[in-house]
C-alpha cells in the first residue's frame, strides 16, 4: 500500500498518523461466507476532518459514514471497489435522457444537512421497503439520522427533491470535496419507482458537479456481482481505485480488479 505518509506537498496538516486504524474482523456484509475489515479514519476528541482531509481521504478511496471515513481492508479480497466518474467527459445516453425528461416535474432545492421529521420518515418508509432484511436499518431514529446523516466532515448539502404538490420524494445526501462531488446516500419514496430515482439522483450530481467546475463525482463502492451496486458501471467514464491508484475502468479486465489483495501494512 501506498504510504499515506509519503513525503507529500499536499498532504493536508490536519491529517493526524494516530486517527488511522482499523477494525477487528467481521462477517461481511455481501458475502456471508467472508470476513470483512476496514481501515478507518477517526478524530481525535474535539476535532474534526475538514473538506481537505476528507478531500485528501477520498483520493485514497476512503467514503464517509457520519463523521468517520473508511474503506476495506480485508483478509485475501479486494472485490470492493471504489469508483469515479469523469463528469466532464460524461455523454447521457437515450436511457439517461428519458430518465430526465421524466422527471422534469420534479424541483430540486439544495439545503443544509438538517434533522426533521418530514426527512427521517421518508428515510423510515424507504428503508422499510428496500432494506427489508435488515432489521437495524428499520429501527432507525431520528438520533441515528443525526449521527449517519446530519454530523458530517468537510461541506455537505442535501439536494431535496419535490413534486408539484409540495411532496417530498427524494433527498440525496452530497458531500463537497476540493476535485468533485461524493454521493453519500439517497433515499426515496419506493412509491415513486417507476421514476427510475437512483439513476436521476447521479444525474442530477454530474449536472451540479458540472455547475460547479469540479471534476470528479465520486459513487463509492462498487461490487461487480452484487446487483444493487453493479448498476454503476452503467456511468462512464468510470474510474477505479487497484493497487493504489486511479486507473481508466475500461483498462481494467475481471481478473485485475479482483485479484487477491496483498498483505499492506497500515497506511500513516
Amino acid at each position: 500500500m501506498s504510504d499515506l505518509t509519503k513525503e507529500n506537498e499536499d498532504l493536508p496538516e490536519c491529517l493526524a498518523p494516530e486517527w488511522i486504524g482499523s477494525t477487528g474482523e467481521f462477517t461481511c456484509s455481501y458475502d456471508k461466507c467472508r470476513t470483512e475489515c476496514l481501515l478507518v479514519a477517526i478524530p481525535s476528541p474535539g476535532t474534526r476532518i475538514g473538506k481537505q482531509c476528507a478531500t485528501f481521504l477520498s483520493s485514497f478511496g476512503f467514503r464517509r459514514s457520519g463523521v468517520n471515513l473508511y474503506r476495506p481492508h480485508c483478509p485475501g479480497c479486494d472485490k470492493c471497489i471504489s469508483v469515479r466518474l469523469r463528469v466532464d467527459d460524461f455523454k447521457p445516453n437515450r436511457t439517461f435522457n428519458k430518465c430526465l425528461k421524466k422527471n422534469a416535474d420534479l424541483s430540486m432545492t439544495v439545503t443544509a444537512p438538517a434533522n426533521t421529521a418530514e426527512y427521517l420518515q421518508l428515510l423510515k418508509i424507504y428503508l422499510s421497503v428496500r432494506h427489508k432484511s435488515d432489521e437495524e436499518e428499520e429501527e432507525t431514529t431520528k438520533d441515528d439520522f443525526q449521527k449517519y446523516y446530519v454530523n458530517t466532515v468537510g461541506e455537505t448539502e442535501f439536494f431535496e427533491y419535490r413534486d408539484k404538490s409540495g411532496k417530498l420524494v427524494m433527498v440525496s445526501i452530497t458531500d463537497i470535496f476540493s476535485d468533485g462531488f461524493s454521493a453519500v446516500y439517497t433515499f426515496y419514496d419506493p412509491a415513486e419507482m417507476k421514476r427510475s430515482p437512483g439513476t436521476y439522483a447521479i444525474l442530477r450530481q454530474i449536472e451540479e458537479t458540472k455547475k460547479r467546475g469540479l471534476p470528479y463525482l465520486y459513487l463509492g463502492f462498487w461490487i461487480d456481482d452484487v446487483p444493487n451496486m453493479s448498476y454503476k458501471t452503467k456511468f462512464q467514464p468510470l474510474e477505479v481505485f487497484v493497487q493504489e491508484q486511479w486507473k481508466e475502468f475500461q483498462d481494467c479486465n475481471d481478473s485485475y480488479l479482483n485479484q487477491e489483495k496483498e498483505d499492506y501494512e497500515l497506511p500513516l
